[in-house]
C-alpha cells in the first residue's frame, strides 16, 4: 500500500476547488475547504487565516500558498459534521444546481485518483431516489452522515 502524501492530496484538493482553472482560489473557497475539513471559521478568523496564506498579497491563494492551509489550526473550532458534508457536496457540485452528476463525480474522483468503477458504485449507493444518476444533498448527507 502506498504511503499517504499530504502535499499530493492537497494539490488534488486545490485542483478540485479551482473550478475556473485559474491557478488560484479566493477567500470563500478557502472557507469551504476548511469547512469540508471540519473547521467552521468566523469571518475574522477566515480573514486572519487567508492573510496568513496569501503571502504575495494578491488577494488569492495559489497552490503553493494553499499547501500551508492546515498550519496552526489548533486555534479554530471544528464545524458540525453536517456543515462539513454540505460544504463537501458544494465542492463537488461544480455547476451549483443542487445535484452531483456522473460527470461531476468523475471530475472529482479523477482528480483525487480514483477509478471509474468506484465512481459508478458510489453514485449507485448514494442515489437513493434513483434520480437518473444524479445525487442530491439529501442522498449525499444520508450516505455520509455518521452511523450511530
Amino acid at each position: 500500500m502506498a504511503n499517504f502524501d499530504k502535499n499530493d492530496f492537497l494539490r488534488r484538493t486545490f485542483a478540485t476547488a479551482d473550478k475556473s482553472k485559474s491557478g488560484s482560489i479566493g477567500k470563500e473557497t478557502v472557507r469551504k475547504l476548511l469547512l469540508v475539513s471540519g473547521y467552521d471559521l468566523t469571518d475574522v478568523q477566515l480573514e486572519r487565516k487567508f492573510k496568513s496564506l496569501d503571502k504575495n498579497l494578491d488577494g488569492s491563494v495559489d497552490v503553493e500558498e494553499f499547501l500551508r492551509i492546515y498550519e496552526n489550526m489548533q486555534d479554530y473550532y471544528p464545524a458540525t459534521e453536517y456543515d462539513s458534508i454540505r460544504a463537501y457536496f458544494k465542492l463537488i457540485d461544480v455547476d451549483g444546481d443542487g445535484y452531483i452528476t456522473v460527470d461531476e463525480f468523475t471530475h472529482y474522483f479523477t482528480i483525487m485518483g480514483d477509478s471509474f468503477a468506484s465512481i459508478r458504485d458510489t453514485i449507485d449507493k448514494i442515489d437513493s431516489f434513483k434520480d437518473a444518476g444524479r445525487v442530491n444533498i439529501f442522498g449525499f448527507i444520508q450516505h455520509l452522515k455518521p452511523k450511530y
